[in-house]
């Protein structure tokens, strides 16, 4: 402690010497909240005060701001700070140091501030790991803000990602779906977005996502799936058929031939190695936000979907409108996308009103209570097969993938195959993955 107090001094200390570091010092100090010693935080508050207007810094000017009830007890404080200040060479460690004493005090008040007793505030034990683990983060935040970066280095950075474009080299924050037509449109899925599916029942969209999540596994990424209608054992089930190309008849029978049972063997080999967990009772954000929390303490995660969005329940939220309530959790999930840097696919139901029209291709205005999630969403993806509704449809076996919003890119559509008896979506010219 006592060398971050030093810290303080030396600090405000060499912007009394040399003003013009007043804008290195605040890159990593953003305001007076950060001292320990009041005096340093009176001063530094007046400092910045007469930075911001374009006036002079030095003791006279300071003491002159100064309220009238510090100016006894600082003035002559900072004369013997400034005067122990000899260089400002190493101005940026001190501020650091400033900084880093700032967030471990705020991690000490985290006792004082928080009651985990307090079953108003917090009526579960996961409420209050969720208030612990959000401030935790904020912490973090603290300490990995990002430096202020020149024109010329923001260029350089705009241009070093082109530049991989160019050289066909993929982002390290872009996991491709490895669905041609669908990466032609989107690129892949980013890191920190948060991408609605949506479609009516029967289309498809959990057997979709739970194929996109199987890809970004198969890369390596952690996945974690929550599943708000469907139980994990079925789930599993399914992931066998996608990665055994097994027939989901013979999963629930037993029935296979010698090769269908080699493939089921060898896909639950496969799938026992990837980190992908799936949950199947956890019905509110705070118990997902703590379990992504669990897994981010081992490893990134590379991608979470939530099947589906109507079914998230919150009791809290009881007196909202629904439409307030499902926005809300449509926000807070892309937050959590965010917080966590991972794509976050939040899958969403279709209003009635498509069955009573002749085409029932989906558009934005079908999402249930709309406006908010789509706000939420940095893309929305619409699932439609038309054999669904058209028995004799030309289209059997080929689902639509509608880019109804595409922030920053393009919008349009996407054509996969579909083979409904292994849940696997392809690209209609087979891609070869296995």
């Amino acid at each position: 402690m006592v060398e971050r107090i030093r810290s303080e001094a030396a600090v405000i200390g060499s912007i009394i010497l040399e003003p013009e570091c007043i804008d290195l010092v605040r890159k990593y100090v953003h305001d007076s909240s950060y001292f320990n010693d009041n005096r340093f935080a009176a001063a530094f508050k007046v400092i910045c005060d007469l930075h911001d207007k374009g006036k002079e810094i030095d003791l006279t000017t300071i003491h002159d701001n100064l309220p009238d009830n510090a100016k006894k007890n600082i003035a002559g404080f900072l004369k013997d700070v400034s005067d122990s200040v000899i260089s400002t060479a190493n101005v940026e460690t001190y501020a650091k140091l400033v900084r880093e004493g700032y967030a471990r005090r705020r991690i000490a008040s985290l006792k004082k501030r928080i009651d985990p007793f307090d079953l108003k505030k917090y009526p579960t034990t996961i409420d209050v790991t969720n208030e612990i683990d959000k401030e935790i983060h904020e912490v973090e935040k603290i300490v990995q803000a990002s430096e202020d970066l020149t024109t010329s280095e923001l260029v350089q950075e705009a241009m070093q990602d082109i530049e991989k474009k160019v050289n066909k080299e993929h982002s390290s924050n872009i996991i491709p779906t490895g669905y041609i037509d669908l990466d032609r449109v989107i690129l892949g899925l980013e890191e920190s977005e948060h991408i609605v599916l949506a479609a009516r029942p029967a289309m498809g969209k959990t057997t979709f996502a739970l194929n996109l999540a199987l890809r970004v596994a198969k890369t390596g990424k952690r996945v974690i799936f929550f599943s708000l209608e469907m139980s994990r054992k079925r789930l599993m089930q399914r992931l066998l058929c996608i990665e055994g190309k097994v027939n989901s008849h013979s999963i629930k029978t037993g029935e296979f031939s010698e090769e269908e049972y080699l493939r089921v063997t060898r896909a639950a080999s496969s799938l026992a190695q990837l980190k992908f967990a799936v949950y199947d009772d956890l019905f509110n954000l705070p118990e997902m936000r703590a379990k992504l929390a669990q897994h981010e303490a081992k490893d990134n995660i590379g991608l979470f979907a939530i099947d589906y969005l109507q079914l998230i329940k919150d009791n809290r939220k009881k007196n909202m409108s629904r439409q307030q309530e499902l926005g809300d959790y449509a926000y807070e999930i892309a937050r959590m996308a965010k917080i966590y840097k991972t794509t976050a696919i939040t899958l969403s139901q279709l209003n009635r009103e498509v069955e009573q029209r002749q085409n029932k291709r989906p558009v934005l205005s079908d999402l249930y209570e709309s406006g908010a999630i789509e706000a939420s969403a940095d893309k929305v993806l619409m699932l439609y097969r038309d054999e669904v509704y058209n028995g004799d449809s030309t289209d059997k076996g080929i689902a639509e993938i509608g880019i109804a919003k595409n922030r920053d890119g393009e919008t349009g559509i996407a054509r996969l195959a579909f083979l409904g008896e292994n849940f696997r979506f392809e690209n209609l010219a087979r891609d070869g993955w296995s």
